[in-house]
Parts: C-alpha cells; sequence; structure tokens
C-alpha cells in the first residue's frame, strides 16, 4: 500500500511539471504573437535646421515623440540615437536612454554633446551637417524604430577644454578612457588659467595615444599632425620608450615632447657639490624618486641648497616657487608664467628619500627620512617574544641562517647584540607573503633599521639572508612532496603540509609495494636507513627508497627534520 501511494505522489508530481512546461511554452509563444508599432516624432520637425551656441553650450534641445501603439500592455523603454544622414544607426554618432531612465517620451541633450558628436565626426566649426535622429523602442523581445532628418550647424569656434587627459595603448594609462591620466594645466602668478597643458609620464614605443577632454565617452578628442595638434581620434604615434614632458599648447596649437632620461639632485648638499649629480629613479606615474645622502659639499657656504636638473641640462631646471611649502616649477618657464622660484634650502644634512611628483595634481617635492639599515653590524641576532633564538653567520656584509622555524604568531626582532641592546632592523615587506607557486618560494624585502618586529605571513622552515649591502633581506622556503611509485614515470608527488618545528605531513591513500621518498625537488632528497620500516630515520641527500606498504590504504605520513635538513625521521601510520 506504501509503494502504490509513492508511485501516485510521483505521478502526480510529473503531471504537474509537464502542465507547467506546457503552460510556459504557451506564454512564450504569446509574447511572440504581437505587434509593436513605430513611435511618432514630435520634435524637433522634419529637416528642422538648429544653429548651436557655442556660449549657450550648455542649453539643451529636447527630442520629443509619441507612444508606439502596443498590442500588449508590456513595459516600453526608448533610445535616442544621432547618426550621419547616410548612416543606419548601427554606429550612431549619440546614443542616450531617454529621461527616468528609458521610461520617458522625450530626451535632453546639451548643445556642446552634439557639437562634440560632429567633430568627431569631422565636421569643421561653423559648418552644417545633415544627421537624422531615431528613437528605438522596445518592448519584452520586440523593438522598433522610426527616423527623421534634421541639419545642425556647429560652434562657430571650438575652443580649448577646460580640462585635459592622456590615454591610449602607449601611455602608463592604457587604453581604457576612464584610466586616462589627468593633465596639469599650467597657471599665472596671480592663479589665471593658460591654455597649456603639460604631463610628465612614459611612453611606449611605437604604440599609438590621444587626448581626451574627459575620461567618458563623450570627450571631445585630440591627435596631431606632425606637431600640431588638432580634433581627431587617429592615434599619436610614441616615439622611443622612455619617459616624457608632454605639453599641449592650444594657443599655439602645438604638441611638444621632450625626453627625460633622469631627474637629478644637483647642489652643495651632494657629493661633488654643484658639479655632482644624484639622479632619481622613474617609480611611474610622474613620480621620480631616489635615496640621497645630503652632506656639507662646500664647508665655507653656510647656505645650504639644491636643485633638481633634467639629463644634466641647465637649461632643464626645477626650483622650488617662492612663498610655497614645496611647489616646483621650471626656470625656464618663469617670465611667461609671472612667478618668481628659487633654490631649495635644506635644513638638516642627513639621509633622505627625495621625491618628485609632476603630474596633473602639481609639481611638488618630498624630502622623507631614510631609515635604511646603513652600515653592517659586526653581529647579527634573531629575537623571539623578547628572547635571543638564533645568531646569523657573516659573510662580507651578509648574515645568513640555514632554516629557522618562524610563526606569524610570534613577534621577531633583528637587532646588532645578543641581548637587544644594538641597533635594530626590521623590513619593508612580509616574509613568507608571495603569489609565485613551486618547489621553493623564494623573494627579496627591503631592510631597514626600526623597531617594528618582522612580519610573517605563514608558517614554515625559512632560510634567510640579510644584506647590508643590498639592503634587503631574502628569505626563502621548500615544498616537500612525497614521491610514491611504482613506474617513476607514473609517479605520484603529493604536496605536504608544514605544521611547525620542522614537521610536514599529509594523510593520503597509498599502494602496496609501492616505494617512497621525501623530496622538494630537486635540492633535497630524503631516502631511509631502514628501508622496510614504518617509523624511521632519514638520510639527506642519500638513503634507499622506501619500500615500507604492504596494505594499501590511507596513511598519515610524518617527516621531521633537523634545522640544517642534514638529517631526519619519518613515520607511516595507517588511518
Amino acid at each position: 500500500m506504501k509503494n502504490f501511494t509513492k508511485i501516485i505522489f510521483f505521478a502526480s508530481i510529473f503531471l504537474l511539471l509537464f502542465s507547467a512546461c506546457e503552460e510556459e511554452d504557451n506564454n512564450i509563444e504569446a509574447l511572440e504573437n504581437w505587434m509593436l508599432s513605430e513611435a511618432t516624432l514630435d520634435y524637433p520637425e522634419t529637416d528642422a535646421s538648429i544653429v548651436l551656441e557655442r556660449e549657450n553650450r550648455d542649453d539643451v534641445i529636447r527630442f520629443e515623440w509619441e507612444k508606439p501603439t502596443s498590442e500588449r500592455d508590456y513595459l516600453i523603454t526608448y533610445e535616442w540615437l544621432l547618426d550621419k544622414a547616410d548612416g543606419d544607426f548601427s554606429e550612431p554618432l549619440l546614443m542616450q536612454k531617454s529621461a527616468d531612465n528609458g521610461l520617458s517620451l522625450f530626451v535632453e541633450v546639451p548643445y556642446f554633446k552634439i557639437d562634440q558628436a560632429l567633430e568627431n565626426a569631422g565636421i569643421p566649426p561653423s559648418e552644417s551637417a545633415s544627421t537624422k535622429w531615431a528613437v528605438r523602442a522596445t518592448s519584452v523581445s520586440k523593438t522598433s524604430m522610426t527616423a527623421s532628418s534634421v541639419v545642425f550647424t556647429r560652434f562657430d569656434s571650438q575652443g580649448p577644454p577646460p580640462t585635459l587627459y592622456l590615454g591610449g595603448n602607449a601611455t602608463e594609462a592604457g587604453n581604457d578612457i576612464e584610466a586616462a591620466l589627468y593633465m596639469k594645466r599650467l597657471q599665472m602668478g596671480d592663479g589665471t588659467e593658460t591654455n597649456v597643458f603639460e604631463i610628465y609620464s612614459s611612453l611606449t614605443g611605437g604604440e599609438t595615444y590621444n587626448f581626451y577632454s574627459t575620461t567618458n565617452d563623450d570627450a571631445r578628442v585630440f591627435t596631431a599632425e606632425g606637431e600640431t595638434i588638432t580634433s581627431g581620434s587617429e592615434g599619436i604615434v610614441a616615439p622611443e620608450s622612455g619617459e616624457y614632458r608632454i605639453t599641449v599648447d592650444f594657443d599655439a596649437e602645438k604638441l611638444s615632447l621632450y625626453k627625460i632620461d633622469y631627474w637629478s639632485v644637483v647642489g652643495n648638499v651632494i657629493k661633488d657639490g654643484w658639479g655632482g649629480d644624484e639622479p632619481l629613479a622613474y617609480q611611474g606615474n610622474g613620480v621620480w624618486e631616489s635615496s640621497v645622502q645630503f652632506l656639507d659639499a662646500d664647508p665655507g657656504d653656510t647656505d645650504k641648497r639644491f636643485i633638481f636638473r633634467a639629463n644634466g641640462d641647465w637649461g632643464q631646471v626645477l626650483k622650488q616657487i617662492n612663498g610655497s611649502q614645496n611647489e616646483l616649477a621650471l626656470e625656464a618657464t618663469k617670465d611667461d608664467l609671472g612667478i618668481a622660484i628659487d633654490d631649495i634650502r635644506l635644513m638638516e644634512l642627513k639621509k633622505y628619500k627625495v621625491r618628485i611628483t609632476l603630474n596633473g595634481e602639481g609639481y611638488v617635492y618630498e624630502l622623507l627620512e631614510d631609515t635604511s639599515s646603513g652600515e653592517t653590524p659586526e653581529k647579527l641576532f634573531l629575537f623571539a617574544d623578547g628572547s635571543m633564538s638564533a645568531e646569523f653567520t657573516k659573510s662580507g656584509d651578509a648574515f645568513s641562517y640555514e632554516f629557522l622555524d618562524l610563526d606569524p604568531s610570534v613577534n621577531y626582532i633583528l637587532n646588532s647584540e645578543n641581548d637587544g641592546t644594538g641597533i635594530s632592523y626590521t623590513i619593508a615587506g612580509t616574509i613568507g607573503e608571495s603569489s609565485k607557486t613551486g618547489d621553493n618560494i623564494s623573494e627579496s624585502v627591503t631592510l631597514q633599521s626600526g623597531n617594528a618586529s618582522l612580519p610573517v605571513n605563514k608558517s614554515q622552515a625559512y632560510q634567510l639572508v640579510v644584506d647590508f649591502a643590498a639592503e634587503n633581506l631574502t628569505w626563502k622556503y621548500y615544498n616537500f612532496k612525497l614521491f610514491h611509485w611504482d613506474d617513476w614515470d607514473g609517479r605520484q608527488e603529493l604536496t605536504m603540509d608544514y605544521t611547525g618545528n620542522f614537521t610536514w605531513e599529509i594523510t593520503t591513500y597509498l599502494d602496496a609495494g609501492k616505494n617512497s621518498k621525501f623530496i622538494t625537488p630537486w635540492d633535497y632528497q630524503m631516502g631511509g636507513a631502514d628501508p622496510a620500516a614504518l617509523n624511521g630515520d632519514l638520510v639527506s641527500n642519500g638513503g634507499e627508497d622506501i619500500n615500507n606498504v604492504s596494505e594499501s590504504g590511507s596513511y598519515k605520513v610524518t617527516m621531521v627534520l633537523d634545522s640544517k635538513f642534514a638529517a631526519g625521521t619519518y613515520s607511516f601510520v595507517k588511518q
């Protein structure tokens, strides 16, 4: 009786599902079997002539239409499109939803957007262009579209844009217009804006770039014919790869590029004084930075000062704008801009990270005290939670330790004295943090003086090398695998988990009669002293293949090594 009841129940479910599918098919058919007419276009009237006025660039033109006829009471949304007179709207000059997110029977389009679209289509200022506008109505899966002609007369002149951006495959921003780089608009000393835009950035030779008035699809696009800046979307081919000062002067309609091989610090506070040169390294996004040791290069001159110079060229000098905290300007432009500049004064002689930032947000310099590691100490010790745990071995300017069991929960400090009273060192980075994969993982992080603990990302047995000459700490760890095979070419390489205290474990299925060995290809190989034992000693880079599994099944396999990976023990425990 119970089985009969179950049969009736499942049959009922099947009939319900079948009925639902049949009803769904009928609904789909019903959706397709109706008509949606075209919208009736009301304003502007057909062949209307509209003059776009630059002085009223933000005024709008309202395009209106009547709701199309539909045989179903489904929601209808609308898109407005503008195209050339001979276009088919597949690539319209402009397109936007109607008001209220596509529900209203009108759109309002500013003069400047239409003028911009016509400029991008190659229509010169003051000239008229025959176009057509259309409304595309969409309801569920139905669409309809109708169009009307209209003549627009462009602005009498375009004028420079209020903002300018650099973008394209040749630039640091890439081809995404939303990521285009903001260019600095130069100002006179009284704050009056000029029509000159500038940026310091890198270009990739052979790739192309353009200038944009905004970072959206409505942007005016500028190209160059030789050194002449002009409207147009054809990409400008970048010269050889490198860093450049890129200047766009709309008054002169000129594009200028000056290649920056290097910026450097020059003054009576660096080695060799005013005849010296301390180069800065490019960091990207208009930033140059390096560590510079400031010293008294001219003891007879109490006015300690410096400037920035490009390519060793005295005609390309940056100095501080008078009255500013840290703003810079080119000496060559000070008269044209009506500004006063001077050398940068230095109050304290010591090691600084010197940074100049030359991008659209402004031209500034920064002096950041350099906390790099300095001179090489005589000894180096590692402290764990306040207790000395290891003394490194010194070789020249580098200290090393074979393997250290490091745990993220422990505070580690490097110090030059075994009682912790010497100079402490830390790192700008994290031990064990890497995107690399493989059998051994290694990274270098910057070494610097400081009392902060060494950040550790994951528990591992690490090799550490602390190099004071290179001012870095290099860490490395190995991923051990249990090799299991009958036929070597068909072997299994089973990655083990590090559980701390020089211990690796894995629980896995093993086949009887097959060989095993602990390997981190191919730096360390651990064979057994007694190959038939389930528990035994390991021989580093030696020993025999372990053949100790007489019964196939799941085993917990554990390997424990000494701190030099010179010897260890293992165990196989059937689960």
